[in-house]
């Protein structure tokens, strides 16, 4: 009844590439789940050569670079193979790290840390051996829980070897093409640095360690002189290295003990076996009585008429699963039955799906950036597999993404109760009204942005609202002054691109301009009020409705059609120009509109106080910028 996430691996990560999100996003979705493609090595033991330590890398080409390896502290291998002198070392390192978790062991700019066992283990390919570590960087949660390292060409390793560099090699086996034809290229040339100071960038970027990218192999046999990526798979087979892709997945917890959330539908009989529950006895609905009080169970196994329903279906004996599923498994679909919500015969008319899908946006907080995204993606797909999708819709649910900001407390601090910080929306709303509220969460600052809430601010945006309001009795005049016209334009233009744009409380602060210049006129043109309330609507739907109503103007406020903009209207007749004499500001002058320079010299040839500037001297150069300044060089 339920699929595996990893059927859809490939498809998850592919698709990203095809997606109108930020690059932040696709990144963290790839951090959650990943796809590589490498191989997988066996290293012998030398105390017991039927011990095996098999790693996993996606850069086989390194291989004749490997130095040690390092096991996982909870690798299986650890107690049987470290000598008598390093047994206690290694079991107070395997104590004090299974008493961290992975986000502590891998954090970055953490310190590495690590134990050598005393044991060793044979280069497949040079027969020379290697000394086995262990280390709390590699989890026994990942992977093979062992990594041959290759500190010459990986950051991780590089630094655990610095760290301990009296014991452990730094062994360069690829430089890059360019810095390879600078180099001394005989075969028999080392390339093994013993200690970090050994090495000599020579003020070249390509000698820096670690080197991570391809190049031409060095001191790898009768792979030398060879490109590394052509020589990869070729070093992989030699060493009897097996081509595997390996997935990164973290785990995805389902189930929840908690009452939220839809019943798991499954039925244990009397030995505990589990069954899916019949297709009949869907859909399995939550019990109403349940006691949310400790009771060793989850809510649902508390509920007496459950039980009795699973037994009058099943037999005696069995009862239903009672933890639920986690509330995301609803979440990751729901977008999907709104399309078509009160089907009973179908999960969707496809018809309907098909017309509405897919969502052209998803607004929500970053909380919600990686994992309520990806398990969409991934239901989106399987669901589509299953044939409740069409293929028309496509392959993936969301076409864009935004997150709106986080709303802090006063004291800038995230709200909570416990610091006593909390705005409680219902009280904003009974005194300022919900446009007020609703305004003011726009207004506050960029949608994207941390923004602290301010009680003496909404009081402003509340007094705005009432400005529009007090307009009202000021309609009704039908003459329209350039200045107001152009205004009018500059707000209409610019509130339906920034609205767009997300960018709400810009449009709301023009909205403000244009409403305090009608407050100047003594009559305010029906045509003017009417377009100033369709643009208010979306921020503040109510008051803009009774208004409409109130003016007696046809229809409703929200059935109107969105007012366009006159691009002709958006300049100005004339524009104040900036005069400069050397360097220096000493006037200002109101010129046409795109005045050519010749117009403005002439305007200030009859302008006595700004001849009086230029006392008679010789210009020796001006500069003349349209619409802004002149500057004369004396």
């Amino acid at each position: 009844w339920f699929f595996k996430i990893t059927d859809y691996a490939d498809q998850l990560l592919n698709d990203l590439e095809t997606i109108d999100w930020p690059e932040p996003i696709k990144l963290m979705q790839k951090n959650w789940i990943g796809k590589s493609e490498g191989a997988e090595i066996e290293f012998k033991v030398v105390s017991n050569q039927e011990s095996v330590i098999r790693v996993y890398t996606t850069r086989p080409d390194t291989l004749y670079g490997v130095t040690y390896l390092v096991l996982s502290p909870e690798h299986t291998l650890v107690k049987s193979i470290v000598i008598p002198e390093q047994k206690k070392a290694v079991e107070d390192y395997v104590i004090a790290t299974s008493k961290k978790n992975d986000l502590e062991r891998m954090s970055e700019g953490k310190e590495k840390t690590g134990v050598f066992t005393g044991a060793n283990a044979i280069h497949p390919l040079t027969g020379k051996e290697v000394p086995i570590w262990i280390a709390d960087y590699v989890l026994g949660t990942y992977g093979t829980v062992a990594v041959m390292a290759v500190p010459a060409h990986d950051e991780r390793d590089f630094e655990f070897a610095t760290k301990y560099k009296d014991d452990l090699e730094i062994k360069r086996v690829i430089f890059s093409s360019q810095r390879y034809r600078m180099l001394d290229q005989k075969t028999s040339q080392s390339y093994v640095i013993s200690k970090v100071s050994d090495i000599d960038s020579n003020d070249n970027e390509d000698d820096e360690l670690p080197y991570l990218g391809a190049g031409i192999l060095v001191d790898s046999e009768e792979f030398n002189d060879q490109h590394s990526e052509d020589a990869m798979w070729k070093i992989a087979e030699k060493a009897g290295g097996v081509k595997k892709v390996n997935y990164k997945m973290r785990d995805w917890l389902i189930s929840r003990q908690r009452y939220w959330g839809a019943p798991i539908p499954i039925v244990y009989d009397p030995a505990g076996q589990a069954h899916p529950v019949k297709a009949e006895h869907l859909p399995l609905l939550l019990p109403t009585d349940v006691d949310y009080l400790p009771k060793g169970t989850s809510p649902i196994g508390t509920s007496k008429s459950y039980q009795a329903l699973a037994e009058e279906l099943y037999g005696k004996g069995w009862h239903f699963e009672v933890d639920t599923m986690d509330t995301l498994v609803c979440s990751s679909w729901y977008y999907l039955r709104y399309c078509d919500p009160k089907n009973a015969t179908q999960f969707a008319d496809p018809e309907k799906l098909a017309k509405w899908l897919p969502v052209d946006l998803y607004v929500g907080g970053a909380e919600h950036a990686v994992l309520h995204l990806l398990y969409a993606r991934f239901f989106h797909k399987a669901l589509q597999d299953f044939g409740f999708i069409p293929q028309v819709v496509g392959r993936e649910p969301f076409a864009a993404l935004r997150n709106q900001g986080m709303i802090l407390g006063e004291d800038n601090q995230k709200m909570s109760k416990s610091r006593g910080n909390v705005i409680n929306p219902d009280d904003v709303v009974k005194q300022y009204g919900s446009d007020t509220l609703r305004l003011y969460e726009m207004f506050i600052g960029p949608f994207a942005d941390v923004k602290p809430w301010s009680t003496s601010s909404i009081k402003g945006v509340h007094r705005f609202l009432e400005k529009v309001e007090r307009l009202q009795p000021k309609v009704g005049g039908a003459e329209l002054d350039a200045e107001t016209e152009r205004l009018l334009h500059q707000t209409l233009k610019l509130v339906s691109e920034h609205i767009v744009g997300f960018q709400f409380n810009t449009a709301i602060s023009q909205m403000m301009i244009l409403t305090n210049r009608l407050h100047e006129l003594e009559t305010v043109p029906t045509t003017v009020f009417q377009q100033l309330l369709l643009v208010l609507s979306p921020f503040a739907p109510h008051l803009t409705a009774e208004l409409w109503s109130l003016g007696g103007y046809s229809g409703n406020v929200w059935e109107q059609t969105w007012p366009k903009y006159d691009a002709t209207k958006l300049q100005m007749d004339t524009v104040t120009i900036v005069v400069q004499v050397n360097g220096k500001r000493r006037g200002q002058l109101t010129v046409p509109n795109n005045s050519s320079e010749q117009v403005v010299l002439e305007q200030i040839q009859k302008d006595a106080k700004l001849q009086a500037q230029l006392g008679g001297q010789t210009i020796r150069k001006t500069v003349y910028v349209s619409n802004r300044l002149i500057s004369f060089v004396l």
